[in-house]
């Protein structure tokens, strides 16, 4: 993968292909030096590689996006910072600034995500950051299932 003058990924063929067959894990998308975004990394290692996304991803206050991007029940509150304290606890809240660009940036391109897929659709805030379409409260998804 090349990065254009305006820091967007362009890929090749082959890296397309692994993007769209879901054939990466979130990992993948750490680099060191913008370079590779497609280096295979330990599950460890993304936790201390930065994550390569806009300054104005890095700086956003994501607990504060996600608990008022919406009026929310007191369930789905609760929820939300329930799961924020699993994320926080893992070091995860680069992970979620990520996903955040990475949806925004899907929309804007026109890419569609799936609907969910895996443990992931357990998350209510993966939900709320458009990652998938499945409302975890509704279908009473244990958090812990992604989280574990």
């Amino acid at each position: 993968m090349r990065i254009d003058k305006n820091l967007n990924p362009i890929y090749t063929e082959q890296e397309a292909v692994k993007v769209l067959l879901n054939d990466v894990q979130p990992w993948d998308f750490c680099v060191e030096g913008r370079n590779d975004i497609f280096k295979a990394s330990t599950e460890d290692e993304y936790r201390t590689t930065e994550w390569w996304m806009p300054n104005e991803y890095k700086n956003i206050d994501i607990e504060h996006f996600l608990l008022e991007c919406r009026s929310h029940t007191d369930t789905e509150r609760e929820r939300i910072i329930q799961e924020l304290k699993l994320f926080k606890a893992r070091d995860l809240i680069g992970l979620l600034r990520f996903l955040k660009y990475f949806v925004d940036k899907c929309k804007k391109t026109k890419v569609t995500l799936g609907i969910g897929r895996g443990s992931s659709v357990s998350s209510y805030c993966l939900y709320l950051l458009g990652v998938h379409k499945v409302n975890s409260i509704k279908y009473n998804l244990d958090i812990k299932e992604f989280l574990r």
